[in-house]
């Protein structure tokens, strides 16, 4: 083979390996980008889940808080009517001077059990599970710090 084209040949040869790399480089920036994309989308998806079980949580513990309010009310409508019901006033006295002196009856006033609430932790699995959820995102978001740098 002559020289020119074997010059012609090799030169060929190089504009095809550069438009190979070029070609390489296009899908390796593709597949980058893709991979950000991706890892966003994840991220967003870990939020939505932590999001998710914290409004059931928050749920949880307004259904509760609402329950122990009705309980409350029901124990303190049955002593302010008993109450109401002790004491009539004389329609003769005034009722300031009846509020400032204490009552002296010689009924007997029922006394309602008190009863005892015991709050318990929201599910251990709940806070495990937002607890696990907050970890991954973190090493998720350190593994990308170090990829950037």
């Amino acid at each position: 083979m002559s020289e020119p084209e074997e010059l012609v040949r090799l030169q060929n040869t190089r504009a095809g390996l550069e438009e190979e790399s070029r070609s390489l480089e296009e899908q390796q920036k593709n597949l980058e980008d893709t991979a950000k994309v991706l890892e966003e989308k994840i991220a967003i998806g870990e939020l939505e889940n932590c999001n998710k079980a914290k409004r059931d949580s928050i749920r949880q513990l307004e259904a509760r808080a609402d329950e122990l309010k009705q309980k409350l009310e029901n124990l303190e409508m049955p002593e302010s009517s008993n109450s109401i019901n002790q004491v009539k006033p004389d329609p003769e006295v005034s009722s300031e001077p009846a509020l400032q002196t204490p009552m002296h009856s010689t009924e007997a006033i029922e006394v309602e059990p008190e009863e005892t609430v015991e709050v318990a932790p929201v599910e251990d699995h709940v806070i495990a599970e937002q607890e696990d959820i907050a970890q991954d995102f973190k090493k998720h978001n350190e593994k990308r710090k170090r990829r950037l740098f």
